[in-house]
């Protein structure tokens, strides 16, 4: 829905638009219920946060009459809030520490949504104040409990994974634009604090060591160092946003972040992420250019041990950090002519 309204929003295709009202209306017809179940008290916000967006991005297109716009904010109000405001209340029965951070932010962005999208101050104010001082893991404080010098700060999930760290920090980057859209800025709470969770990930992601302090919570997760899944993966769709917000909008320095959204760029979308941060958050194409830099220098220090049928190569990252990926070449003997073996991306 949302992808079809964005397409209808940039080239006016009506076919666009109708499909995502088809989406909406759809969803809005057969929706009678508060949804339930294992996780959906908790990680149904994702979908949730994005169908208020998709339908803010429709809002006035006139193919989407009023009665099916008033029917679809009945469905958000009634049966999708109720599940999103429960989570951040009650957090399933469990202590208020017990979750994630990505499990309370998917949860903020969608009430906030839904907020802005029906026109319900409450509900928006309700997703600010759960941001700022909320005591789950998604208010800021918590989702990045230190800080350290450098403008460095350590996301609540670091020691879990880097995936989810991208999954919940992306969250609130989304929930942060959404109101500063509503002229609300959530950006530079307590001194940029996301920003510092930010440059934190992007500079651990591309493999430049960063500080880390012990983690644990209520579920005694018990995190003794930063966590090594996922390392190197450029499994993100919000690093587009938070530069042009952070370093193109606002002149502050974030190194990491404006390298992280170059090699991404033009950035793709995400399943829990809208993304596509290159077509719609680039504020100055000059601050932004594709491709961002020259071919990235040779990597060092390649090593070859032998393994069981196999040969176990190691490099240190090319010198820029600016590669997406490598190819490796080999020769058969000392003077003769290189091959490619074998190549790999950032995604492997």
């Amino acid at each position: 829905a949302y992808l079809n309204a964005l397409r209808w929003r940039i080239s006016g295709e009506k076919e666009n638009a109708d499909c995502a009202a088809r989406i909406l209306n759809g969803w809005a017809d057969t929706v009678d219920e508060v949804p339930h179940g294992r996780d959906q008290p908790g990680l149904g916000g994702i979908p949730i946060g994005s169908f208020a967006l998709a339908a803010e991005v429709l809002r006035d297109y006139p193919g989407w009459t009023g009665a099916e716009q008033e029917k679809f904010k009945r469905m958000l109000i009634d049966f999708f809030y109720p599940v999103c405001h429960d989570f951040l209340v009650r957090h399933n029965g469990a202590h208020d520490t017990n979750y994630w951070a990505n499990w309370d932010t998917c949860n903020m962005q969608a009430i906030m949504a839904i907020g802005v999208f029906c026109d319900d101050r409450a509900k928006f104010d309700e997703a600010v104040e759960y941001f700022k001082n909320g005591k789950g893991m998604g208010s800021i404080r918590n989702a990045v409990p230190f800080r350290y010098p450098g403008g460095l700060g350590q996301w609540q999930e670091s020691g879990r994974d880097q995936a989810h760290v991208m999954g919940g920090m992306g969250l609130m980057v989304q929930m942060c634009q959404v109101a500063w859209n509503q002229g609300v800025d959530l950006y530079g709470h307590d001194d940029n604090r996301l920003l510092a969770a930010a440059e934190y990930t992007a500079q651990y992601t591309l493999w430049k060591g960063v500080p880390y302090t012990f983690y644990t919570n209520h579920s005694r997760a018990n995190q003794h160092w930063i966590s090594e899944n996922y390392h190197g993966r450029l499994t993100a769709s919000h690093f587009e946003l938070v530069y042009n917000h952070y370093v193109v909008r606002k002149g502050l320095k974030a190194p990491h972040v404006k390298l992280f959204a170059e090699l991404k760029r033009p950035e793709p979308g995400d399943v829990d992420v809208l993304g596509h941060g290159t077509l719609t958050f680039t504020l100055d194409a000059e601050a932004s250019p594709f491709p961002a830099g020259g071919v990235p220098p040779v990597p060092q220090d390649l090593t070859a041990v032998a393994g069981m049928g196999r040969v176990d190569l190691k490099w240190s990252p090319s010198g820029a950090y600016s590669a997406r990926g490598y190819e490796v070449f080999r020769s058969e003997s000392a003077d003769g002519a290189f091959t490619s073996i074998h190549s790999t991306d950032n995604w492997t």
